[in-house]
């Protein structure tokens, strides 16, 4: 009988074709070497597939799987997740980077902590200047509602599923969200809250995560469906009373967040177009913003926004054809 890969390595793909070929190269080179790649291609049209297909020709760890249309990260992740055989779950996107001690530092950290989630930092730079990085030995080790918090005030612990490594259990029912985007906030939202085969995380700074920011990816440009992160952060306020009460400010503070930053993404753009949404973000930031500016876990984006908000919205209504 084969034995099982200790880590699944789940990579979407869509029209990276210019990128995938470094991405899957970072992953070949990992210190560690027990792990299988599932590189899952969402239907790209170009030449994504063609460049896994060489790859998977010279390393028998990787495996390609295909989808006729472009149905979503989502989608593609879940394929992953579904194949996977892996007794840990890392997620990798097609055009970003690993360090070579990704995988061997993630794994470090729940071996010796015996965490459930295990996290490292990333980077914009580009590649750290061929893969060099800060070593930081030390970690902070959370239960639960403490990474829920820290996740809701976006502070040493992120929403992002890459940059992570899970053990395989979390997922036994638990799957994305399909034909959302920030479906990775909706998923580490559940995961934390429900609680299932999750008790311990455990946060490291080294920045072993190479996000590439490029044109054309799914947040570098502005459309109705980035306006999914209103109905999840909604949800989380919803759903947070009957799990963590003492964590509503921390939802509503991520709320906020969300409306604040929708809001001034409409009004950059066709303010007539999103006439309702600009109504409702307006209402929630006026209900939420005394709130954020006395809670002491905000960051300071958010009560410079709160404050401003006294001013801005003002002005804004008599700037704009309609009231709030």
């Amino acid at each position: 009988m084969t034995k099982c890969p200790e880590i699944s390595v789940i990579v979407p793909l869509y029209n990276v074709g210019l990128y995938v070929g470094e991405c899957i190269e970072s992953i070949r080179c990992q210190t560690y070497a027990d792990f299988e790649v599932l590189l899952v291609d969402d239907g790209s049209d170009d030449n994504t597939l063609e460049v896994c297909r060489d790859i998977v020709s010279v390393d028998s760890r990787f495996h390609v799987f295909q989808s006729d249309r472009n149905c979503g990260q989502s989608v593609a992740r879940n394929i992953g997740l579904d194949e996977s055989v892996g007794r840990y779950i890392a997620f990798i996107d097609g055009d970003d980077c690993v360090h070579p001690k990704y995988l061997e530092n993630l794994l470090g950290i729940i071996m010796e902590t015996e965490a459930d989630i295990a996290s490292v930092g990333f980077t914009c730079s580009r590649l750290c200047k061929k893969y060099g990085y800060r070593h930081v030995s030390e970690y902070k080790s959370m239960d639960r509602r403490e990474a829920l918090e820290a996740m809701l005030y976006r502070r040493r612990f992120d929403a992002s599923v890459w940059g992570k490594l899970f053990r395989h259990e979390i997922f036994y029912n638990v799957r994305f969200t399909e034909g959302i985007i920030y479906e990775d906030l909706d998923l580490m939202a559940r995961i934390l809250m429900a609680g299932k085969h999750v008790e311990r995380i455990a946060v490291s700074q080294d920045k072993l995560y190479f996000y590439r920011h490029r044109k054309g990816g799914t947040l570098s440009c502005f459309g109705d469906c980035r306006l999914d992160v209103l109905g999840i952060t909604a949800r989380i306020c919803m759903d947070m009373p009957a799990v963590f009460p003492d964590l509503i400010d921390a939802a509503e503070n991520r709320r906020f967040g969300a409306n604040y930053n929708m809001l001034m993404l409409m009004l950059c753009h066709d303010a007539s177009v999103f006439k309702n949404e600009i109504k409702n973000c307006s209402a929630v930031i006026k209900r939420l913003r005394s709130k954020v500016v006395s809670d002491r876990h905000s960051r300071l984006k958010n009560r410079a926004g709160a404050l401003f908000s006294y001013v801005f919205l003002w002005i804004v209504e008599r700037m704009v054809s309609f009231k709030f």
